[in-house]
Formats: structure tokens, sequence, C-alpha cells
């Protein structure tokens, strides 16, 4: 795992990692939602999405709807600076499904979302995976500030699946107190 700090004048820190999903100081499973899921199975929720889960045999979010809109949120314990996403497939050997391609959006609030937009503000579709096992990380061109971070799946491999991270930064105050947890 990736994890840095860097140390401000002010006695503030930036810490920085590859996986502020699932690391060190993650998020709760209640932080991860979705537009459906697939059953009431518990290894088809949201908190199943975490990149390498194998928490079960099918680990993954798995959307019940197929209509290229579906997606899986977090929210964040604070305004994060947001720099990649990372995509894997389904764990379960005996199923080949993924998502091809995905959309992000994002949040300060929850409410009002903004999409990942090109320079002539057009939605960027990032590609996704080839298949279930591997990992991709789409990197952004420029950073975003958010609270909250959506993927939504555009196309995919037999069903609409995925386990996902994200990469990037927040800001932890000199006594270890942010927004709405401590770190240090």
């Amino acid at each position: 795992m990736h994890l840095h700090q860097v140390q401000f004048p002010e006695g503030g820190k930036t810490v920085c990692s590859e996986y502020l999903v699932s690391g060190i100081n993650g998020v709760d499973d209640a932080k991860l939602t979705s537009s459906s899921q697939m059953g009431q199975e518990a290894h088809h929720a949201p908190s199943d999405a975490r990149l390498y889960s194998e928490s079960s045999i099918s680990s993954a979010w798995v959307s019940c709807i197929f209509d290229g809109n579906q997606y899986i949120q977090v929210q964040f314990h604070r305004k994060t600076n947001i720099t990649a996403v990372l995509l894997q497939g389904r764990k379960e050997t005996h199923a080949n499904q993924f998502v091809t391609s995905f959309y992000v959006s994002y949040s300060s609030d929850g409410s009002v979302w903004a999409w990942l937009s090109s320079v002539d503000q057009q939605p960027i579709l990032f590609p996704g995976n080839t298949d279930r096992n591997t990992v991709v990380k789409s990197t952004f061109n420029t950073s975003i500030t958010a609270s909250y971070l959506r993927i939504t799946s555009k196309t995919w491999s037999g069903f609409p699946v995925l386990r996902f991270d994200v990469s990037g930064c927040y800001d932890v105050t000199e006594n270890g107190k942010s927004d709405k947890c401590s770190y240090w």
C-alpha cells in the first residue's frame, strides 16, 4: 500500500494513498452506496465492492439493472483531492464479469453532481477492465476535490459488476482533527 505524509508549515499534514476506500482509515461500509443491487445477498452489496475484496466467493458489487446508468458511490470522511479510480471485476472463478467502460461524477454535498469532463465539457468515458482480475487504474487529467465520488457503469461483460478504490489526498490539521474524524 502506498501511503505518505507531507508536513505543512502551519503544522497540518496531507495524507495521500492509492487506497482511500479500503486502505488505512478507509471508509466505513455504510459510506458505500449504489443505485441498485442484485438480490439482497450480502456478497453483491456495495460493501463488497472494495478492491481486492474476497469476503465471499463472488465478492463484488452487482447491479440488478442493466441500463448503463447504474452507479456505486463513496462518501469520504472529508473533502478529498481525487486523482484516479482503480477498477477490478468480479472475483468468482466461473463468472467472467466486469465493467468495460464507465463515467465518473463527483459532489461536495451528495445532492448536486458534476461529471468528470473533457476540455470540451463532455463527460469522459473511461475504459474499464478487459478481464475480471486485472486492476485498471484510470488517472484523471486534472484532480478533483469532492466529498462524494460516483462510478457509473456504461458497458460491461456479463453483468455490471465491479470492485474499486480511489487514489488521492486529504488534509489533516495539526491536532489530528479534520472535518469529521480524527486521523493522528
